[in-house]
C-alpha cells in the first residue's frame, strides 16, 4: 500500500510514492523534465495555466503507477504542497 505525495511548484511537478507502512519514499518524479513556462503578461506578474499543474500531476502518477504496475487500490491517499507565495484564484 502506497501514498503519493505531490509538490506542485513553479518549476515543475515533483511526487513521490510513498510505501504507507514505512513511511519512506519509494521513488521520485519529475513532470515536465524542463522547468514549465511562466508567462508575465504585466510588469511585476508571473502567471501559470493550473492546466498545465494538472497535465504534469496526472502524468506523474502515470509515471509512478507503470514504474511499480501498481492497481489504483494500491494507493491509499494523496497529499499535496504548493508552491510558496502563490495565489490560486477561482473566480474573477
Amino acid at each position: 500500500m502506497f501514498y503519493i505525495g505531490f509538490d506542485v511548484g513553479s518549476s515543475s511537478i515533483k511526487a513521490s510514492l510513498v510505501n504507507a507502512k514505512t513511511g519512506k519514499a519509494v521513488s521520485t518524479v519529475q513532470e515536465p523534465a524542463q522547468e514549465m513556462a511562466i508567462q508575465s503578461p504585466r510588469n511585476h506578474w508571473a502567471e501559470q495555466d493550473p492546466e498545465l499543474w494538472w497535465t504534469h500531476v496526472c502524468n506523474a502518477s502515470k509515471r509512478l503507477v507503470s514504474e511499480y504496475n501498481l492497481n489504483a487500490d494500491a494507493i491509499l491517499g494523496f497529499g499535496i504542497a504548493y508552491q510558496m507565495h502563490g495565489s490560486v484564484l477561482a473566480d474573477d
